[in-house]
């Protein structure tokens, strides 16, 4: 048997598994040394389709559509992975805690999604959003929530981890962290940032 096709259904183009160039496999092979019946397989998406994804593998000699393992994703339906845009620059950087600032947020393929796009500060939706582009976003800040004491981040960050023998040995919070980091990173899918209270005295 073979794998005949791999696609995207939802962006309805195919996932590579070769490189077009050298014809090598981007990368295949099975669980506990080939003994598994499970393995990972890597393919490059195509096109600039942003949003929640299904890929499909054809399996020859009567084998199929393959199964997989699937995710709850934004759309809260279920999918194999999502993309995302990617936003380079969001500016001005300050701006009227009473809103009505006009924000501009610039990146690519904020256009090449099925979804309507929103913009959210603060977790509150943008006022007057203007034109979109593949390459930008512009909109009227809302005023700043009174009633929020955390504010979620986009869609994650990695994580990088320093371990000290103790505390005499750590380097100040204002120089940060020196050498290489003591484990490996890791992907974290969401973070949020909450505001510290400020020393009254």
């Amino acid at each position: 048997e073979r794998i005949t096709r791999c696609y995207q259904e939802n962006a309805g183009q195919a996932c590579l598994l070769r490189d077009p160039e050298t014809n090598d496999l981007y990368g295949i092979g099975m669980d506990d040394d080939g003994e598994s019946f499970w393995g990972t397989m890597n393919g490059k998406l195509q096109g600039s389709f942003v949003g929640p994804q299904n890929i499909t593998i054809i399996v020859s000699d009567g084998f199929g559509r393959s199964g997989s393992n699937q995710l709850l994703c934004s759309n809260l339906e279920m999918c194999n992975l999502e993309t995302y845009s990617k936003v380079s620059s969001v500016g001005p950087s300050v701006g009227s805690v009473e809103g009505g600032s006009e924000m501009t947020i610039g990146g690519a393929w904020f256009d090449s999604t099925t979804q309507d796009v929103v913009v959210t500060v603060g977790g509150v939706e943008c006022q007057k959003q203007g034109d979109v582009t593949d390459e930008g976003i512009t909109c009227l800040t809302p005023p700043k929530p009174a009633d929020r004491d955390h504010y979620p981040g986009n869609r994650g960050a990695y994580r990088d981890t320093w371990v000290y023998a103790d505390a005499a040995s750590m380097p100040a919070l204002t120089d940060g962290p020196t050498g290489d980091p003591t484990e490996d990173r890791e992907w974290s899918h969401s973070l949020s940032w909450e505001p510290q209270e400020e020393d009254q005295n």
